[in-house]
């Protein structure tokens, strides 16, 4: 099984309402290559219950981990993935399409799957041959409606 092991790339990027935290700043509990309210009552829900592709996917080489790569990919579905997100480091906006990250992005949609990449404010699409890029955006707003239905997910 991966294990974050000091990477901590979802604390930049990833928004989290229940901190106040905006998404691509660092959290202000991100200490020294982890969470500092790790394993505390006061660490939010959703922080608890986030799993990033890297960590979901044992299979995974060292490379793609999210630090290593530049891209916290994400699974996105309630009870199996449907869709994936894939959120890039500001500081390394090509990431995506490059190394690692372009090698997961085309193994993913080889497997079926499609990617929504979220770069700074650009929004990029990348579908499986047999799919159109608004499918991919139609299966992403679905499984996201899910996933705020969830109880799992819910961060208030």
């Amino acid at each position: 099984m991966n294990s974050c092991d000091g990477c901590t790339l979802c604390c930049k990027l990833l928004e989290v309402k229940a901190l106040n935290k905006p998404e691509g700043r660092d959290c202000e509990h991100c200490k020294d290559g982890g969470c500092a309210i790790y394993g505390q009552p006061e660490r939010p829900q959703m922080c608890k219950a986030y799993q990033c592709a890297w960590l979901w996917n044992s299979n995974w080489p060292p490379s793609l981990r999210p630090d290593r790569c530049g891209v916290v990919f994400e699974p996105v579905g309630k009870d199996k993935p449907e869709v994936f997100i894939g959120t890039v480091d500001p500081e390394r906006p090509t990431a995506w399409s490059e190394g690692a990250a372009a090698q997961a992005a085309e193994r993913i949609t080889r497997e079926g799957f499609g990617i929504v990449l979220r770069s700074g404010k650009d929004i990029i699409v990348l579908a499986p041959k047999w799919k159109s890029r608004d499918a991919v955006l139609h299966e992403y707003k679905i499984a996201m409606r899910k996933l705020w239905r969830s109880p799992r997910t819910h961060t208030t």
